[in-house]
């Protein structure tokens, strides 16, 4: 599968400086690289090279091909990208197919070739039909129509057609391979269709294949409800690649790019002729995170919105990071969305797309809507589902921790510092805590205090980053093991730097600042689904109670309570999840492969947590 590539810039001026002068080159790159998600039931995006799907399973190879078909007659569209003074296999014909025809249309000057093992059918050198224009000839039964190398009607080069015309029905008598040569670097979308297929009597509609066939407006999709892939793609130097479509239906999208070079995210909604994120002229277009509410359900329910996030244009915010970018889209997609990439040179990047992530969740609630079943028992069902879909997540070592925190806990406006989860104090990546560093260095803060389950470091809830959070080394041994509640003295023990003059304490009770209580709460909430005692919890079983004060120590061994409940249920709903929560979220799904639900949706804790 083709790959992306992009440029490094390494300073801002120089970035902006290079984006305007690319400008030129997009204004003409807007029919690039299309991928059609609904395609012969692919995944949600694939590289840039399609195939004919004529449902069979041999292309051809099988003399005895008829004894294996399944669909008699059918269409499909795809795209192909075609590299500059090569020939590039566009797919196999394969035998008894009946009234074919396809098209090949693309912006460059491309040109159809056909063969027959080593026989040349189409070629404009030495090709059975290498005309200029429309010509028709005879090979071997098959009688095949060229539109000739100048295109539809001589005058629209990259524009062709081949057609097997079979008015006796004897279907396509021999294999063929058809081929594309490209004059210079672009893509190309191919259309076919066959009417018939020899020895296909069935009249059943699942003889109709037209998966390929993109979906008109208000069209249910056919894709799965979820799933995940990853391919490799390239881009041409200053050009924007169509990488795919987001179909309508779609729910909970997330597609990653990765390079090491410089790439930019371009999304848009060409329905209503929406840039939605784009550098210069979108919707969104800033450097960092932001997020969008996008579509707003008109029955003012927030569960039903869809919101856009996106990373910025600058990745993560590190100079080596500039080419790593994502998108999630939250909720179901009513219309579908198209995913463009700039680059800044040739290159390579990885694509890593997932959809469906809460679907499971989001059924059972549709399908207990209507029966009646007790509060308790929904409540569990909901908690058994939700941990379903979060556990299982890669899990980091100890040791690991210390470099993923310094990704999801980076200070954006300082990329080489972190953010002290409870001071907000930046503090250099450098000064974490090895034993010796002084009182000003940062650490690792179980935000559900380890000792609360006696779980300590171990892989699962010990190095669980979702709820394992950069801290000044002080102000995490001032909150130690206590519950999350609110009252007490502040906390100003160290001069002329503060700990954390926002945060207070109770012998028994903490209370961090306003400005993370909501974040806190969410991972609170998180652990509890996470870690509910079954083989992926490695044991550990934790819940929140409504009191303070709860036990700690090698005594509550695999059975970890902590509180306060009704303190942090008004914590999430008073304090709605921060830019800075739904980045890191993300970032977390690269790294552990899972999410915290209640970040995305924090008004499930309420429903759960009753």
């Amino acid at each position: 599968m083709p790959t992306l590539c992009f440029i490094v810039r390494t300073v801002q001026q120089y970035k902006e400086m290079d984006r305007l002068k690319d400008i030129v080159f997009q204004v003409v790159k807007t029919t690039r690289l299309l991928l059609l998600v609904l395609l012969f039931s692919t995944p949600l995006l694939q590289g840039v090279s399609g195939q004919f799907d004529f449902g069979g399973n041999d292309n051809g190879n099988n003399s005895n091909h008829e004894q294996d078909l399944v669909v008699c007659y059918g269409n499909g569209t795809f795209q192909q990208q075609i590299d500059q003074g090569k020939s590039v296999v566009v797919g196999e014909i394969p035998l008894g197919l009946i009234n074919l025809q396809i098209y090949l249309k693309s912006d460059q000057d491309v040109d159809i070739q056909l063969r027959s093992g080593e026989t040349h059918i189409i070629d404009w050198q030495n090709g059975i039909l290498s005309n200029d224009s429309k010509e028709t000839k005879v090979w071997r039964g098959d009688v095949i129509t060229y539109s000739g190398y100048n295109g539809v009607d001589g005058i629209d080069l990259g524009n062709e057609y081949v057609l097997f015309e079979d008015d006796d029905k004897h279907g396509i008598q021999n294999s063929y391979t058809m081929y594309a040569y490209g004059y210079r670097s672009g893509y190309a979308t191919i259309t076919y269709s066959w009417t018939d297929r020899k020895g296909c009597t069935s009249t059943d509609e699942n003889n109709n294949n037209n998966g390929g066939e993109e979906q008109g407006q208000g069209e249910e999709s056919s894709h799965d409800s979820s799933g995940s892939g990853s391919f490799s793609q390239s881009i041409p130097h200053n050009d924007i690649v169509l990488v795919g479509d987001l179909p309508a239906g779609l729910t909970d999208v997330y597609v990653r790019l990765e390079s090491t070079v410089d790439i930019d995210i371009q999304l848009y909604d060409e329905q209503v002729d929406i840039a939605i994120i784009n550098w210069e002229i979108g919707i969104m277009k800033r450097s960092n995170f932001e997020r969008l509410l996008y579509f707003e359900d008109p029955n003012n329910d927030d569960g039903n919105n869809v919101y856009i996030e996106y990373s910025g244009y600058k990745g993560e915010q590190r100079p080596d990071t500039f080419g790593h970018e994502y998108i999630y889209i939250s909720g179901t997609l009513p219309r579908t969305l198209t995913l463009k990439v700039l680059g800044y040179a040739a290159g390579d990047a990885t694509v890593t797309y997932s959809w469906g992530y809460y679907v499971p969740i989001m059924a059972a609630a549709e399908a207990t809507a209507a029966v009646a079943s007790s509060s308790s028992n929904l409540n569990k069902d909901r908690m058994n589902i939700l941990h379903n879909i979060i556990d299982e997540h890669t899990e980091l070592s100890y040791s690991q921790c210390w470099q993923a925190l310094q990704r999801t806990d980076q200070d954006d406006s300082n990329p080489n510092n972190v953010m002290a989860l409870y001071s907000r104090n930046s503090i250099p990546k450098a000064e974490r805590d090895n034993g010796n560093n002084g009182v000003d260095a940062w650490n690792r803060e179980h935000v559900w205090a380890k000792s609360h389950g006696d779980f300590g470091t171990r892989k699962g809830a010990g190095t669980d980053i979702h709820a394992l959070r950069v801290a000044d080394k002080t102000v995490n041994s001032e909150r130690s093991s206590k519950d999350f509640h609110v009252g007490g003295t502040q906390l100003n023990k160290e001069e002329p730097k503060q700990d954390c003059p926002l945060c207070k304490e109770t012998t028994n009770t903490f209370e961090p600042p306003d400005e993370v209580k909501g974040a806190v709460a969410r991972m609170i909430f998180y652990m509890a689904i996470r870690y509910n005692g079954d083989i992926s919890s490695n044991g550990v079983t934790l819940t929140v109670v409504d009191e303070v004060g709860t036990p700690f120590g090698s005594s509550t061994r695999g059975n970890g309570t902590i509180g306060k409940l009704s303190t942090l249920k008004a914590w999430n709903k008073q304090y709605p999840p921060s830019d800075e929560e739904y980045h890191r979220n993300n970032l977390i799904y690269d790294i552990q492969g899972n999410r915290n639900p209640f970040i995305d949706h924090p008004e499930w804790v309420d429903e759960i947590f009753p």
